[in-house]
């Protein structure tokens, strides 16, 4: 692979022993590869604040049916932001390793079959393969399982819901081991 032909190329998949990534370069791989979740994030954080604000008038004006709606609506809204931070965190980990396999491997479909259950392992795969040229392929794969742009749910919610409830998918979406990279400092 010709690192010279393509600037963003040489950014995001030069390996770590050649290039030194900055700190900005690091987080904007990381906004990159979780933009979804952050967008998540970012907009029920507003919107917790909207429900706080309407939580505020009702505990002020003592209307005890509000507070309870209100209370429980910014709730629910102020907890999403900090699950879709957990998830992106995760994605990022899926990237990394991601990323150190096709470098080291190349494509190879039993690495990427790993990563199609959900909308964003699937985008922190083919952020991955395109940093290293292989975009087509994993979107040929994809493409090839029957997945469309709107498939965000993951598969797993249709046939087997009670894996919800399970350590597995807790530990695997939220709370993903930090990846240490072999051959990128990203």
């Amino acid at each position: 692979m010709d690192y010279n032909q393509n600037p963003l190329i040489f950014v995001f998949a030069y390996p770590a022993k050649e290039f030194k990534s900055s700190f900005l370069q690091k987080m904007g791989i990381y906004l990159e590869v979780g933009r979804l979740l952050h967008c998540i994030a970012i907009s029920t954080a507003g919107l917790s604040t909207y429900f706080f604000n309407f939580f505020l008038n009702a505990y002020i004006n003592g209307n005890t049916i509000e507070l309870a709606i209100f209370g429980y609506m910014f709730l629910h809204a102020a907890t999403i932001p900090i699950f879709a931070e957990l998830d992106a965190f995760s994605r990022f980990q899926n990237y990394k390793l991601m990323k150190d396999l096709i470098y080291r491997y190349g494509f190879r479909v039993r690495f990427i079959k790993t990563f199609r259950y959900t909308k964003c392992q699937r985008e922190a795969a083919l952020f991955a393969a395109r940093d290293l040229g292989y975009k087509s392929q994993i979107l040929e794969y994809f493409k090839a399982c029957g997945y469309k742009w709107y498939h965000v749910l993951p598969d797993f919610i249709w046939s087997h819901p009670k894996y919800l409830l399970t350590k597995s998918f807790w530990s695997n979406t939220f709370f993903a081991k930090t990846y240490h990279p072999k051959y990128f400092i990203t």
